[in-house]
This record gives C-alpha cells, sequence and structure tokens, in this order.
C-alpha cells in the first residue's frame, strides 16, 4: 500500500507513506492510488482517476520520544517561569522599597539629586 522509510528518528521508527484522493466530507482514501516512489525531494504516486490528491503520512508511536520531548518541554517551561518569576521578584521589589521609605543610600542619592550626580559622587570614591 505505501512506501516505508527510515525517518530521522532512526531505525526502529519508520514512517510509511501512501498516495490518496480527497473522498469528500473531510475524508481521503487510498483506493485507486499506487506510491511509486518514494525520495528524498518527491513522492511519485500512480492514481487511476483524477481528482485532487494528497499524501497520508502514518507516524511510528515511540513512547521513547514521546517522554523526550514531554521532559524536555517541562524542563523548559520551568526555566522560563523560574526567569520570569525573578524580574516579577525584583521589579515589585525596587516598587516596595520606593514606598515603604526601606530604599538605600545610593536610591535615594538617585531619587533625589538625579543620576548624573549619583555617577559623579561614586566615581570620585573611586578614584580614592
Amino acid at each position: 500500500m505505501g512506501k516505508r522509510y527510515s525517518s530521522a528518528l532512526g531505525d526502529d521508527c519508520d514512517e510509511s507513506i501512501s498516495c490518496s484522493y480527497y473522498e469528500g466530507n473531510g475524508f481521503l482514501s487510498p483506493d485507486g492510488c499506487e506510491t511509486v516512489d518514494v525520495t528524498d525531494e518527491y513522492v511519485d504516486c500512480a492514481c487511476d482517476h483524477y481528482s485532487n490528491f494528497g499524501l497520508l503520512f502514518n507516524t511510528c508511536n515511540s513512547e521513547d520520544w514521546t517522554i523526550y520531548r514531554i521532559f524536555s518541554l517541562a524542563l523548559l517551561a520551568f526555566f522560563w517561569i523560574t526567569i520570569s518569576s525573578l524580574m516579577l521578584l525584583v521589579t515589585f521589589s525596587s516598587h516596595f522599597r520606593k514606598r515603604t521609605g526601606l530604599e538605600t543610600l545610593v536610591e535615594k542619592r538617585a531619587r533625589v539629586l538625579g543620576d548624573k550626580s549619583v555617577y559623579q559622587r561614586s566615581s570620585r570614591y573611586l578614584q580614592e
């Protein structure tokens, strides 16, 4: 019915490609179509009728690959949630310190005197 070829996942996971046509109502049927040749560039189909054609891909269900994908997505999600939470904590802590008066001396100088004076004073202390 369909030609088999080795996929990128390895030899134990083959995919089957079969030529099919559109029957209507959302259904594809391989009746009357034959898969002649499958290469990396094209799939050659021979059908005994004229209609809209397509390819059906039957993929394997490798549990190792699925577990690997789920684990990698969970790890990536955990990483981004952690980074986002830390950035949110930094933002809220700076607003909280400003509202409660728990600013550091440098932050108070920057607020009262402006940013330039803080940098000028800190550069003077560094030169001494």
